[in-house]
C-alpha cells in the first residue's frame, strides 16, 4: 500500500517529465527545420565557391564569425598542411571550405561525403571563447574529411587517429584534455 505523498511525488515527477518531453519535442519539430535549412543552404553556397588555396572561410565578414574569420582560415591551414606532409590529404580534399550558420544543432558540421566543407554554428564562438577550441573544432572536423571511408564510424578509430594527428601536429604544448572526443560540450 502506498501513501497519499508518495502517490502525489510520483505524479509530480511523471507530469514534469511529461512537460520537458513536450517541450523538448516542439524544440525539436521547431529548430530542426531551421537546422538544415541554413546548413543545407551553406552547404551548398560552399559547394558554387571555387577559392585558390588549401582553406577557404566563407563571408569572413559576417558577424557570427566575431571577428575570427582570418584566424580561422590559418589555422585550417595550418593543419591541412600537417595533413598533407604526412599523406593524410590530396588534392581531391582541398581545398577545404568554411562557413558559418546561426543555428546548426551541433557545433560544427563536416560533409565528409564531399570531403571538403565544414559549417560551425555561430554560437561556438560565444561559447568557447579561448583560441585552443577553433583548433580542437577544426581538427575534429577536418579529420572528418580526411579519415572519411563509406561503411567507417564517424568516430571510429582511424577518425580519432587522424584527428590526434592533426592537432599534436598543430599544438605547441600538451594535448587538451578533451581532444579529438566526440562530444566537446
Amino acid at each position: 500500500m502506498s501513501s497519499p505523498g508518495r502517490e502525489l511525488s510520483m505524479a509530480l515527477i511523471i507530469s514534469t517529465a511529461i512537460w520537458l518531453a513536450i517541450i523538448f519535442g516542439l524544440r525539436f519539430l521547431v529548430l530542426a527545420p531551421l537546422r538544415s535549412q541554413e546548413a543545407e543552404a551553406m552547404f551548398s553556397l560552399l559547394a558554387e565557391v571555387k577559392p585558390g588555396g588549401v582553406a577557404y572561410v566563407h563571408d569572413p565578414e559576417n558577424p557570427l564569425w566575431e571577428g575570427r574569420a582570418t584566424r580561422i582560415e590559418k589555422r585550417a591551414g595550418d593543419i591541412i598542411a600537417v595533413a598533407l606532409a604526412d599523406g593524410s590529404a590530396t588534392s581531391y580534399n582541398l581545398p577545404v571550405k568554411i562557413g558559418v550558420v546561426r543555428y546548426l544543432g551541433a557545433i560544427a558540421m563536416a560533409e565528409a561525403q564531399l570531403r571538403s566543407r565544414i559549417v560551425i554554428e555561430g554560437s561556438f564562438f560565444e561559447q568557447f571563447p579561448d583560441e585552443e577550441w577553433i583548433d580542437l573544432i577544426l581538427a575534429h572536423e577536418i579529420a572528418h574529411l580526411f579519415s572519411y571511408e563509406v561503411g567507417d564510424e564517424p568516430h571510429g578509430g582511424k577518425w580519432h587517429a587522424m584527428c590526434m594527428r592533426l592537432y599534436a601536429g598543430i599544438m605547441t604544448g600538451p594535448p587538451h584534455p578533451r581532444a579529438c572526443r566526440v562530444t566537446l560540450r
